[in-house]
């Protein structure tokens, strides 16, 4: 794979623009005299080395931009201009408008017919449409050349391109030499249309100073492979990739800062990430649709290229076919490839950790072990056993329940679920805690029927309910009353005292009903007036008490089913039957998953 990277990189150096060691003389020229002179040459082609434009606010009045606020600027022209010819630009310098300018230079509103080749040149185009090819060319002379956009500290220029549109894919290469260019590449809100419906785009962008690559809309398929290396700094932000398949190559010298982010990607992407990498941002939210180690992707390409071809080689490493069969099988089965993947997410993975950005770290975490449960079911296939179905389900099971440790309140939701499923179960059957049971909407069909047919208070009718209970409570207070003169007198002044707050809930709520006692008397006695508004008293009534005792029985249910998940009982499973074996089966779930639980809270808290 190195060889065909380093192929690549030949070729394309074979183009590049040798070290010049002589002073150049340069020429000035206005942007009208610029235009005009390629207006005025004979031949079908264009050159110009060695030049500045510099801006002449009255001659160039047709042709400036005027700022139209702190940033932006509007064009001063309503129609475009046609060039026909074929242009060469080397080391030509236009004029960089400075923060406090009012009018800029730029080759604004061009129609390019014919091929467009710049070579060590910081030029400025907007509202630009390439019908043809166009060349961009950059290497270490660009030191030595104008001082015009130079200032002598930074020395540093800029090729920049803004709402353009590129009808063919432009060819970018730039030095790959440790000198760095002093150029940046700027490309923003241009529209690239390719070169067919496999376009394949291949950036060489690593020698520039800087580059940035924001807003652009990339249409057609086929691949764009980015090649970031040499100390480059670099945003590539907020571009729709479209449908295009996208190869972010970065080379073991690192970058000096990289930042990939918010970009629209509806293919998986390729990625060469050395593990040593440095000040990269890499947003995972943009990677919805997955990501893949490029070289072991490339690597499978080659070894499936039976024809050895170039472009068959194209045609298979485009194919969504192949790139499905390498992520579901190969990267997979092929432990090579596999160790590839996972040394991939595992360098994002350490990148956003120490970025300190948690929600991407557990994203690429959770895809490595996604990969990995994915090779432990092939190797459990492959080779059957209970330690590696054991291995494998432990896996899924973390997946499921706790997003392999990164989501700790979805152990405490699944927990939910649990309980409340349990205490369903527990709500059709008996148990200690319920002291009616099943009986309890019996029971208060029961003190309605007797309070409607006779002719006592609804206060009595329940305190005859509450007979037995009081009962004790009286032979309670007759025997301290009977040993009240051969005790000491501190027993009974202290019992008669405990007596009385014994029963006092019970007489507080035969008060509150003697207050509310609708029937007064016997209800097929009353009159027939009565019996309808009293009928429907009773019955709102009743349907409060029924409510309340359904409540008081789910509640019960509830509060065991959350008492068996958290502690197995107190000792005790207060139930019988059936639901016995399962408060069992409930408690060791709840072991399971509480456990679960603070291992991924302790994990997210350390991290």
């Amino acid at each position: 794979m190195k060889t065909r990277f380093t192929l690549l990189f030949l070729i394309a150096s074979y183009f590049s623009f040798g070290q010049r060691q002589e002073k150049l003389n340069f020429k000035s020229y206005s942007l009208s005299e610029f235009l005009q002179l390629i207006e005025d040459e004979p031949t079908d082609s264009f050159k110009l080395e060695n030049a500045n434009i510099v801006l002449d606010t009255i001659a160039d009045r047709d042709y400036m931009m005027v700022k139209n606020d702190l940033i932006n600027y509007k064009s001063l022209r309503k129609d475009s201009i046609h060039i026909k010819k074929t242009i060469l630009i080397e080391n030509v310098f236009i004029q960089r408008a400075k923060a406090d300018d009012k009018y800029i230079a730029a080759l604004n509103m061009v129609v390019f017919h014919n091929p467009v080749s710049i070579v060590n040149s910081s030029l400025i185009f907007r509202n630009t449409h390439f019908l043809s090819s166009v060349t961009l060319r950059s290497d270490s002379d660009y030191n030595k050349n104008s001082e015009l956009n130079f200032d002598k500290k930074n020395r540093s220029g800029i090729l920049q391109f803004e709402n353009s549109v590129f009808e063919l894919d432009p060819d970018i290469y730039a030095n790959m030499e440790s000198i760095r260019v002093n150029l940046t590449l700027w490309m923003e809100s241009c529209t690239f249309k390719g070169t067919n419906e496999t376009s394949d785009i291949r950036w060489f962008i690593g020698g520039f100073d800087g580059c940035s690559i924001l807003d652009n809309t990339f249409l057609n398929v086929g691949t764009t492979f980015v090649s970031m290396y040499g100390n480059l700094r670099g945003r590539i932000l907020n571009n729709n990739f479209g449908d295009r398949l996208i190869f972010f190559f970065i080379a073991d010298e690192g970058v000096t800062s990289l930042e990939i982010s918010d970009n629209k990607l509806a293919k998986k992407v390729l990625v060469k990430l050395p593990e040593s990498v440095q000040n990269i941002k890499i947003d995972w939210n943009q990677l919805t649709s997955g990501i893949i180690n490029g070289n072991s992707y490339s690597q499978f390409c080659l070894e499936n290229n039976n024809s050895k071809n170039l472009q068959d080689f194209n045609a298979l490493f485009n194919s969504e076919e192949n790139m499905n069969s390498y992520v579901d099988s190969v990267r997979i089965s092929d432990s090579k490839s596999y160790k590839s993947e996972i040394a991939l997410l595992g360098t994002l993975n350490s990148i956003y950790k120490r970025q300190h950005d948690i929600e991407s770290a557990n994203g690429s975490y959770i895809a490595l072990k996604n990969l990995e449960t994915s090779r432990l079911e092939f190797l459990y296939h492959k080779n059957p056993t209970f330690k590696g179905y054991f291995t494998w389900k432990i896996n899924q099971f973390l997946k499921i329940f706790s997003a392999y440790g990164t989501e700790p309140a979805r152990a405490i939701v699944f927990s939910m679920y649990v309980i409340l499923l349990f205490a369903l179960i527990y709500l059709f059957f008996p148990n200690s805690w319920d002291k009616h049971g099943r009986k309890r909407i019996v029971d208060r069909y029961t003190f309605f029927l007797k309070y409607m047919d006779k002719d006592a208070g609804i206060h009595e009718v329940y305190m005859d309910e509450q007979k037995e209970d009081l009962l004790e409570f009286e032979e309670f207070k007759n025997f301290v009353n009977s040993k009240e003169k051969r005790v000491p007198k501190i027993f009974t002044a202290t019992a008669l005292p405990l007596y009385k707050w014994a029963i006092s809930g019970t007489k507080l709520s035969a008060s509150i009903l003697k207050r509310i006692d609708i029937m007064k008397g016997i209800w097929s006695e009353l009159p027939q007036k009565k019996r309808i508004w009293k009928s429907i008293l009773l019955v709102g009534a009743f349907t409060i008490a029924i409510v309340y005792d359904i409540f008081i029985k789910m509640l019960n249910a509830l509060m065991l089913s959350i008492n068996t998940f958290t502690t197995l009982g107190f000792g005790e499973i207060p139930i019988k039957g059936l639901p016995r074996y399962l408060a069992i089966v409930e408690g060791f779930i709840g072991w399971f998953m509480l456990t679960i639980f603070s291992v991924s809270l302790i994990s997210q808290l350390l991290n």
